[in-house]
């Protein structure tokens, strides 16, 4: 069952029903009364929100869902203010629909948007002035057309899990797949215990798993850095939505340092003019930055602010969509060095328009290592304050391609010799194993 609710100044609603059957000539009917809208007057979202969420049955055992799409700003109507907004649309919600929002061209709130999606558990999309609106619309409802569980919750009961991301768990629907991210504090056999609605029923799954309490797992070494990045993108979530907040902001920027995640507003970590060792103006740098690029909330920036957000939250799935398939191994290049890391989100309006993003050369990800450059020597951040030619940092200087460095190569793991394999022709590199730091000289 559907209804349709347009909406200017001015709301109704196409069928006097609450819902009405969406049979051939419920929806021929609303097709023809879609065509025959015509753009005008202000924007009353408070009225639409109404009016769609208090239609919606407060009883029932289906999922109810909301497609919320809009072109323009708040202008009209009970209240144009983004908090009040929330919270009006959060007491009309008796239903506990889902809200799906998807904003329209730039001239949008993305931070009410965002905060709508997020406080009724859906999901905001954004479409640019170059994207098919029609195929954004076909794709929404693809995603959500056919649910499979809601109300998803999952346990692990003696792990210690901690910090699992998406913190707020989406609906499963047909086709997709969840994939969650988080950490543990014990290793061992455990219980997975998995309890969502389906089809009206509350359902319980168990599944035994065991966690390992370390592994040098290669194929596993991207797995950190997943996480971080979904980390990332929840500390952006709480700035953007719920205002600056340093504590918040010296994490971001000290995990995106440690993991070399490049966004528009830590892409400066690249910058070899910056100092990575001085703290302190990292610090200043990086909360003027973060604080700052964060803050737009309309316009293509407070677009790619959304879109940058989204992109980490849900870090490591596929491109077809919010729950979509997820490959069963690493990443491409997640073992490899290449180029530079790409700028998630890009840095100006062509790069953002285009997805294409933009890499920085002076940072890259090797296995599950990082490293920067500075001149011609690279580093990984843990190493930033050390100064190879410092006689008091104690640190033992290695030629490449000689017996000692050939002797290295046999005592390190997998993860550390990708990095001595990274070093291209007159390129140092200077890196720790064991506690001890290495300085690699280029081969004679």
């Amino acid at each position: 069952r559907f209804n349709v609710v347009p909406f200017s100044s001015s709301v109704h609603a196409m069928f006097t029903d609450p819902l009405v059957a969406a049979d051939a000539e419920h929806t021929a009917r609303a097709a023809e009364l879609v065509r025959q809208l015509q753009a005008g007057g202000g924007t009353n979202i408070a009225g639409a929100l109404r009016e769609a969420l208090s239609r919606l049955p407060r009883e029932s055992k289906r999922p109810a869902y909301v497609v919320f799409m809009t072109d323009g700003l708040p202008t009209a109507g009970e209240t144009t203010e983004t908090d009040k907004l929330v919270k009006l649309s959060t007491e009309a919600n008796a239903a506990g629909a889902r809200l799906m929002a998807l904003g329209v061209g730039y001239d949008v709130n993305t931070r009410l948007l965002d905060l709508l999606s997020q406080t009724h558990r859906g999901l905001s999309e954004y479409v640019k002035p170059n994207e098919s609106l029609e195929a954004k619309v076909s794709g929404l409802y693809a995603k959500i057309r056919n649910p499979i569980m809601t109300d998803i919750a999952v346990t692990l009961e003696g792990a210690g899990l901690n910090r699992l991301y998406p913190d707020q768990i989406g609906d499963l629907f047909d086709g997709g797949q969840i994939v969650l991210v988080g950490r543990y504090t014990a290793g061992g056999q455990f219980t997975l215990r998995i309890t969502g609605t389906c089809q009206g029923e509350k359902r319980v799954f168990e599944y035994p798993v065991r966690l390992d309490a370390r592994s040098d797992d290669a194929g596993r070494a991207y797995l950190p850095r997943v996480w971080a990045m979904r980390r990332v993108g929840w500390l952006m979530d709480q700035i953007a939505l719920h205002g600056e907040n340093d504590e918040l902001t010296d994490e971001l920027v000290a995990l995106s340092k440690a993991y070399g995640i490049m966004t528009p507003y830590t892409s400066f970590l690249a910058d070899e003019t910056v100092d990575l060792g001085d703290k302190e103006a990292l610090v200043v740098r990086g909360r003027h930055s973060v604080d700052r690029g964060l803050s737009a909330e309309t316009g293509w920036r407070g677009q790619q602010n959304a879109a940058v957000r989204q992109e980490l939250r849900y870090a490591a799935r596929a491109p077809s969509g919010m729950y979509g398939p997820m490959p069963s191994t690493a990443p491409e290049g997640a073992g490899m060095y290449g180029p530079g890391n790409t700028v998630i989100g890009g840095l100006d309006l062509d790069a953002y328009e285009s997805g294409q993003g933009q890499v920085v050369a002076g940072v890259r990800t090797i296995a599950n290592q990082t490293m920067y450059r500075r001149g011609n020597q690279w580093f990984t951040p843990d190493l930033a304050e050390v100064k190879a030619d410092d006689a008091s940092a104690n640190v033992v200087t290695v030629r490449q391609f000689d017996d000692r460095y050939f002797a290295l190569i046999r005592r390190n793991n997998t993860a550390f010799n990708a990095l001595l394999a990274s070093q291209q022709a007159g390129e140092e590199l200077l890196v720790k194993l064991e506690g001890q730091v290495y300085r690699i000289l280029p081969a004679e």
